[in-house]
């Protein structure tokens, strides 16, 4: 999936901050964004989600 249907789909979002992802997503908002290649952080905002539903369903 893209992250576009992601957000369509109402999943929380977790991504590396690329160019196009700002076309449709905006940080904290509707995304966690990371560092590209940055691996740590992706698996820290994916573990955030699973330990804070509050927040995993605001994001989605």
């Amino acid at each position: 999936m893209t992250g576009a249907e992601v957000i369509a789909c109402g999943c929380a979002y977790v991504a590396s901050d690329y160019g196009g992802v700002h076309e449709y997503a905006t940080n904290v908002r509707t995304v966690l964004l990371s560092p590209p290649k940055d691996v740590e952080a992706l698996v820290e905002h994916i573990s955030y989600l699973f330990n804070h539903d509050d927040e995993r369903i605001k994001l989605a």
